[in-house]
């Protein structure tokens, strides 16, 4: 069937507040579930139906008419079938589900013992038409593809990819410090 996503109710009036009274909407949370709910009630979700672990935001990026997330969904303890995830947001101290992602037919995320460096992203795009303040907390334990990295520091930093540099990873400090780092070189399957 394919992924599908809805703005719900609770999620539409919270944005409507943040442009009606100037007050903050931080998207903070991500929550990945087994359930499902038949399209035509998706809008009056508040939760999700079997909620079986956590996502991030490991991305946020302006879009023409928008905001664009990438939403990283790693293993959990068991192999399940996602089936949802929800994207929740805080204001005024309260926290809600303002978007819903569903696919009817799932996918098979295996468990973190079987493929431990497996990753789900999905890509949420939001248009938005108003104008309020709308933060977006980026999970700093998410992990990144590199091709995800070079393309979110492409602004920012030019990396010299000449044969010195063989075996050398941008790494982004706790203090933000952007540094090239000396890595192992590894061999095997999926290298």
């Amino acid at each position: 069937m394919g992924w599908t996503g809805v703005i719900t109710n609770v999620g539409n009036a919270a944005l409507e507040r943040v442009i009606a009274s100037g007050s903050q909407l931080n998207i903070n949370e991500v929550k990945i579930g087994t359930g499902y709910t038949n399209p035509a009630n998706a809008r009056q979700r508040i939760s999700l139906v079997e909620e079986v672990g956590r996502g991030s935001i490991e991305r946020k990026r302006i879009v023409n008419g928008g905001m664009e997330l990438s939403i990283f969904i790693p293993p959990q303890d068991m192999e399940y079938l996602i089936k949802e995830v929800g994207v929740f947001a805080t204001i005024n101290g309260q926290s809600v589900m303002v978007a819903l992602y569903q696919d009817r037919d799932g996918l098979s995320i295996p468990s973190r013992a079987a493929f431990p460096d497996y990753a789900f992203n999905l890509v949420a795009v939001w248009d938005i038409d108003s104008t309020g303040e709308l933060t977006v907390t980026i999970d700093p334990s998410a992990l990144v593809t590199r091709h995800a990295m070079e393309e979110a520091l492409s602004d920012y930093v030019t990396v010299d990819q000449g044969p010195e540099n063989a075996g050398k990873i941008l790494a982004v400090g706790q203090d933000g410090r952007i540094t090239l780092k000396e890595i192992g070189l590894a061999t095997g399957v999926g290298f």
